[in-house]
């Protein structure tokens, strides 16, 4: 089954992500995409396939449950926002700051999840995003109810920030913007994930590769954007070096992605290795600046 070219938007983490039940997570890594009504989405399409790629919470998620423990380190610091001077960078840590609220809001460090969100706050500023974080008092019923210990209610104004968000920049008529910080928040939460393999937690290998699948899709949604932005063939570059990795996985070759089941495939040791060091790197060029 060809898998299609994938949208931007937050409308899976509202259908699914605040709302996770048992029977959802025994549905495994299998629920990352889904299939949405067009009429809540402005789609790419591709043969008339339309779906959404998860946010970067409904991402954080689905590494939690398969082991993603909280390793402090591996967050990006919020004074490296200083180094970050073109749009494009700006653009690339938002996704990546959004990916580390994510990470302490599902591991409860909420102190944390504030400071994350204070500092996507400053830096979405900086992208002319001030009216979505504005929007109906985010960030005062953020405190509110974190002092309050009320997950739900966060993981839902979280849903609230990423839509409006999306909303302002279709408005805009930047939607390669949303592009470019969906990338940064996936590769923070595969950074986030190989820290925690290479501390020698072989459970998560699963969601690793179930997300690095994931490549092609946002290569070809780059690829029609590239010219929106100089950055972007720099990431296409970096999004191409962690796919070489990934095609050369050798339990992958000749295998049907969309049939494979990563839960019970035995991974080369060594091979995971070099695509998560290909990820750890391309995220510290990020951070950097």
């Amino acid at each position: 089954m060809k898998k299609p070219i994938l949208i931007f938007t937050a409308m899976l983490f509202l259908a699914s992500c605040g709302n996770d039940s048992a029977d959802s997570d025994k549905a495994g890594l299998s629920d990352s995409l889904a299939t949405v009504n067009t009429e809540t989405t402005t789609p790419v399409e591709e043969d008339g396939d339309d779906v959404v790629l998860p946010s970067s919470m409904r991402i954080a998620s689905i590494f939690k449950r398969s082991g993603l423990k909280f390793i402090e380190s591996s967050l990006n610091s919020l004074d490296n926002s200083k180094n970050y001077k073109t749009s494009f960078v700006k653009a690339l840590n938002l996704g990546v700051y959004s990916a580390d609220m994510a990470y302490c809001l599902l591991n409860k460090q909420y102190a944390l999840s504030k400071n994350y969100l204070k500092g996507s706050k400053d830096i979405g500023g900086e992208l002319g995003l001030n009216s979505a974080f504005e929007a109906n008092n985010l960030a005062k019923r953020f405190e509110s109810n974190m002092n309050a210990g009320k997950d739900d209610s966060l993981l839902s104004i979280i849903s609230d920030l990423q839509l409006e968000t999306d909303v302002v920049l279709e408005k805009s008529n930047n939607q390669h913007i949303s592009t470019i910080i969906f990338a940064g928040a996936w590769i923070e939460t595969l950074y986030s994930a190989s820290q925690v393999y290479k501390s020698g937690e072989q459970s998560i290998i699963p969601a690793i590769i179930e997300q690095v699948s994931l490549v092609d899709n946002i290569l070809a949604v780059l690829e029609k954007q590239k010219g929106n932005d100089a950055g972007i063939p720099t990431l296409i570059a970096s999004l191409n070096s962690i796919k070489a990795d990934f095609n050369a996985i050798s339990a992958l070759k000749d295998k049907d992605l969309d049939e494979l089941d990563y839960t019970k495939t035995t991974f080369n040791k060594d091979e995971i290795t070099r695509l998560c060091d290909k990820i750890i790197a391309s995220r510290n060029t990020i951070v950097k600046g």
